[in-house]
């Protein structure tokens, strides 16, 4: 039998951290408390962790220096260094941090022979660390050709470019094998214990043929070509075979460590609170007029992360908010940060404006300057800034109260396929894991002394994750923190119909993304959907030939944008776009046409909304009846609408419930011909009779 783990996972190793080759460690007491550890990353980047610096003195700045002689120090010696954010701007105070500094172009580390703190006002250093010409700078290294390759597998040559890196020069394979992939692993040869890793496209599918290619592998998780592996291979675990591989000399492995998980160690700010524990971190640090924001999540490539400034200056509230989401988009291998206005619990409406909105998009602007960003293995991190208060004509942005607590909102959600945010899945408000920290609804920006309250580390969450639970997150619909509750999907609501009957619509909530609208759809849902007859969007069975009555509440007032759905039949799944109407985009009621323009008229009513009575737990709700309980029916003033409908001949076997102004708020209807249904019936009749007859012949014999 063979051992394989399709997904990588922690080799034991202590969990060693590799940051680069060690240079020195600050650790110094002249009245200010300098403390760190330095490492150069590449030639033009330097790492420093757990560096803390009290600030109390002024106009101090990172400053290095190619003297051979230490002590020489005068003002025009050396060079002062931009420091993390590439500011050169005089330091402030640091709490057991870990920072990037990159060098200004033409100063390479393997020239630097000091690095040090330097007062301005003092004309002197108030720390330093001494840089020895053995010292070498981590840079990219070849690890030569495959050896004992077999069959028609070679490559010219391999290069580690950081330590999860691998770089294969002129690739060739030309296998059919079904379990051949590419390993790494302990040991000095390969064996069945290797771990696999994706091809260059991030996929563990079977390898396909390659001639002569140039390719780039990266090491997932906490797998490093410096801590934990011996070997790199191509290797068929199923028989236990090698095609080819290089063995790695980790002595002589002086290589950079992956920019990319270096960002997941950055700290830059001496603020930190744990929004949503375990999932979301915020820090930030106040530098007028602008402030600088840290947002660290854990979401998956297909989620986004929403961080911001409540609604309401005395609670946590999402209408109004002033919303910073970011999210991976992998088509352009890019992280996104978008400036959101929040009008409705619904997608953005353009031609409404109402909904989770971008600024850009409702005749705002997007603020947020974004200086830093990364997203690795499920952990996204950006790093912006903005300005603190706000600009008159800026009226979808809120200020950041720096003297008083400031209430916000945070989310994490699923993308639509338009990579738009939908209805979130975890808020500041909801009850999402069993953890002992409690999300945080109100920060104080402002605070005199500043303190990081962020005890757990989002990236050894990530690397411990199991990896199951990891690739579900990864490759479905559903949030990690659906997962973790393992909701049981509702059972979709069906109302089977007869002649004349009475559906009643109204607005109500879409319920839990793992219960609710998404589940039962397959679609991402705004947050409200259509309840008939009391169900959550049920699938309505209606017959060619009989008539229906629909009695519509869903809002009449078309001023009044965020209760307005009007409630119309169509063939098209998602609904919504009253421009959309095409020969793709039929109606077969509750909307009539005057020269071509459509008027919903016929399918809107009195508004009335089922809102949840009190605080629900999805973890207790077993059904869409049990759903409903928790619901009480809010009514505005008017009367309720009603149009009457009669399915024929023209009729599809399946057509959908929709909102005029909202897409994905209803479900299907499934239409049958009467034809059917009676020689059923007739059928069912049939054999009764005959039972009655055979029970008469009985008891006469």
């Amino acid at each position: 039998s063979w051992l394989l783990f399709e997904i990588a996972s922690s080799l034991d190793n202590g969990n060693n951290r590799y940051f680069g080759q060690y240079v020195g460690s600050f650790n110094h007491n002249w009245n200010n408390i300098i403390t760190g550890d330095v490492y150069f990353v590449n030639k033009h980047t330097l790492f420093l962790y757990n560096f803390s610096f009290n600030g109390q003195e002024s106009d101090v700045y990172f400053k290095v220096g190619g003297h051979n002689d230490p002590n020489i120090r005068s003002n025009t010696d050396g060079i002062i260094i931009p420091d993390e954010l590439g500011r050169f701007h005089q330091l402030g105070r640091y709490r057991n941090q870990n920072i990037l500094l990159t060098l200004p172009k033409g100063i390479s580390a393997d020239k630097i022979r000091w690095i040090s703190l330097w007062s301005k006002r003092l004309l002197k250093s108030l720390a330093e660390i001494r840089i020895v010409k053995t010292i070498a700078v981590p840079e990219l290294k070849s690890l030569g050709p495959l050896i004992n390759t077999k069959d028609s597998v070679k490559a010219k040559n391999i290069f580690a470019i950081d330590d999860k890196t691998i770089l294969i020069r002129k690739f060739h394979y030309n296998i059919n094998c079904l379990r051949c992939g590419f390993f790494v692993g302990y040991g000095a040869i390969p064996n069945s214990f290797g771990i696999k890793i994706p091809d260059e496209h991030a996929s563990f599918s079977k390898l396909r043929n390659y001639y002569n290619e140039d390719i780039i592998l990266r090491l997932p998780r906490d797998l490093s070509l410096i801590n934990n592996i011996d070997w790199f291979a191509i290797y068929d675990p199923e028989h236990n075979k090698c095609y080819g591989y290089i063995h790695i000399d980790k002595k002589n492995l002086n290589i950079p460590p992956s920019m990319a998980f270096m960002l997941t160690y950055v700290t830059l700010f001496s603020n930190c609170e744990q929004i949503l524990p375990g999932l979301m971190h915020i820090s930030w640090e106040i530098r007028h007029p602008d402030i600088y924001i840290q947002l660290e999540a854990r979401i998956a490539s297909n989620q986004y992360a929403a961080f911001g400034l409540s609604g309401s200056f005395k609670q946590s509230k999402m209408i109004g908010s002033d919303v910073f989401v970011t999210y991976y988009d992998a088509d352009s291998n890019k992280v996104v940060l978008e400036d959101f206005t929040v009008t409705g619990k619904t997608q953005c409406n353009l031609q409404t404006g109402i909904g989770v909105c971008p600024d850009t998009l409702v005749g705002g602007n997007n603020d947020l300057e974004l200086l830093m960003s990364s997203y690795i293995d499920g952990l996204i991190k950006v790093t912006f800034r903005r300005s603190i208060s706000v600009m008159r004509d800026h009226q979808n942005d809120l200020p950041f109260l720096i003297h008083d607590p400031n209430p916000i909102v945070a989310a994490i959600g699923t993308l639509d396929t338009h990579k738009n945010p939908s209805y979130h899945t975890v808020a500041v408000n909801t009850k999402y894991h069993q953890s002992k920290y409690r999300p945080m609804t109100i920060v104080n920006f402002g605070r005199k002394n500043p303190k990081r309250n962020c005890y757990e580390n989002l990236w050894d969450k990530v690397i411990n994750e199991p990896a199951n639970i990891f690739n579900t997150i990864a490759n479905s619909q559903v949030s990690e923190t659906e997962i973790i509750y393992e909701l049981r999907p509702w059972k979709p609501a069906i109302i089977k119909t007869t002649n004349n009957h009475v559906f009643h619509v109204v607005i109500g909530p879409a319920g839990n993304a793992q219960q609710g609208y998404t589940s039962i759809t397959g679609q991402e849902s705004p947050g409200i959907a259509f309840w008939i007859n009391d169900l959550l969007i049920p699938e309505l069975h209606v017959v060619r030939g009989h008539d229906y009555t629909f009695l519509i509440e869903t809002g009449d007032n078309r001023t009044d944008k965020k209760h307005y759905h009007p409630f119309y039949i169509t063939d098209s799944r998602e609904g919504g776009n009253p421009n959309n109407f095409s020969i793709n985009h039929h109606i077969y009621a509750g909307i009539r046409f005057h020269d071509g323009i459509a008027d919903p008229q016929p399918g809107t009513g009195r508004y009335c909304e089922l809102i949840e009575s009190s605080r629900v737990d999805p973890a207790f709700i077993y059904s869409i009846e049990d759903y409903r309980k928790t619901l009480r029916l809010y009514c505005g003033k008017g009367n309720v609408g009603s149009f009457r409908w009669r399915p024929d001949n023209n009729t599809p076997d399946t057509i959908f419930y929709q909102s005029f102004t909202e897409k994905n708020m209803g479900w299907k209807i499934k239409v049958t011909s009467s034809s059917s249904t009676t020689t059923l019936s007739q059928i069912l009749l049939l054999l009764e009779t005959l039972a009655i007859l055979t029970t008469i012949i009985i008891v006469l014999l």
